[in-house]
């Protein structure tokens, strides 16, 4: 799979977390070739709406792709509502928080087992063209370092843009 090249994979609300896993694993085929891991899907404080729900119970089962990240990639970015909040966000409350732990401990968990950082939405998120976070946005490391960036100026390396 080239540098450059993007694939899309859907899956629905009854497919196991671990066959969603086992999906992209078949469709990457080789390697050390995933840059970036995108995960698009609902959800709120602590999980995911990927198949039957990714959070701290299910993270484990990401442990089979670690060998499928490339060294110095940008590793996994979740793009959902509320994710890395520690607090439940609707569209009354959109704001979560993000500067306790508890919001970032199911990332750390599948950034420890997968190698490489995660990144995840505090706030509830909307559809942007540029790809960036609607707000800020967690980033943990697999050694459990975290912090919250500003989604706005930054891309999903922390640089800033100007």
């Amino acid at each position: 799979m080239a540098a450059h090249d993007v694939k899309f994979l859907e899956v629905n609300r009854d497919t196991p977390i671990v066959n969603v896993v086992r999906a992209i694993a078949t469709d990457v085929r080789s390697q050390r070739s995933i840059w970036r891991l995108m995960l698009l899907a609902h959800g709120n404080s602590g999980w995911l709406e990927l198949g039957t729900g990714l959070d701290s119970n299910s993270a484990r089962f990401f442990s089979a792709l670690r060998s499928y990240f490339t060294p110095n990639g940008e590793g996994i970015e979740i793009h959902g509502c509320g994710v890395a909040s520690s607090s439940v966000v609707t569209l009354e409350v959109q704001k979560g928080t993000g500067q306790s732990w508890s919001g970032a401990a199911w990332l750390y968990e599948l950034a420890r087992v997968t190698g490489v950082q995660v990144m995840a939405a505090v706030d509830v998120q909307w559809t942007h063209d540029d790809g960036f976070f609607n707000g800020p946005y967690q980033v943990v490391q697999p050694n459990g370092y975290a912090e919250v960036r500003d989604g706005r100026r930054v891309d999903s390396k922390g640089r800033r843009i100007t």
